[in-house]
């Protein structure tokens, strides 16, 4: 249940990272202030695991993964603080999208469906791992 959850977490994280993309370009502030908290969220989440708080696996991480993860924590900085100075400065004036919004809606429909066969091949993927290890003692 709590990997579930965690993995729902990190695909609703990533995913919602790229619709902010969108939404910052047309200038909402609500985009704005989700930014910072995602990046207080990738910070929290990189930091976390490569402390070890998170349960650690038997196998030592990949060592690509841990460049991932330390780049991660280190780009999420910038993210917060960018968002964060940019709320407290004065705009002139917000951006014009010119997608229409039967793209929109495709196109949400598709990270949905995308996000959720993360979800279900992450858990199962770990799932099946943890059942191969045998019992927890």
């Amino acid at each position: 249940m709590t990997l579930g959850i965690f993995n729902v977490f990190l695909t609703v994280l990533g995913i919602g990272s790229l619709a902010l993309i969108y939404f910052s370009f047309i200038g909402s502030e609500i985009a704005v202030i989700m930014a910072a908290i995602c990046g207080i969220s990738y910070f929290l989440v990189y930091a976390l695991d490569l402390a070890k708080i998170f349960p650690v696996s038997p196998n030592k991480m990949p060592r690509a993964l841990f460049w991932i993860e330390v780049i991660g924590l280190i780009l999420s900085i910038p993210l917060t603080l960018l968002s964060l100075i940019y709320l407290l400065l004065p705009t002139e004036g917000a951006g014009i999208s010119e997608v229409s919004p039967s793209t929109m809606l495709l196109g949400l429909v598709a990270v949905i469906v995308v996000g959720a066969g993360i979800v279900i091949f992450a858990t199962k993927s770990a799932m099946r791992q943890r059942e191969a290890q045998g019992p927890s003692r």
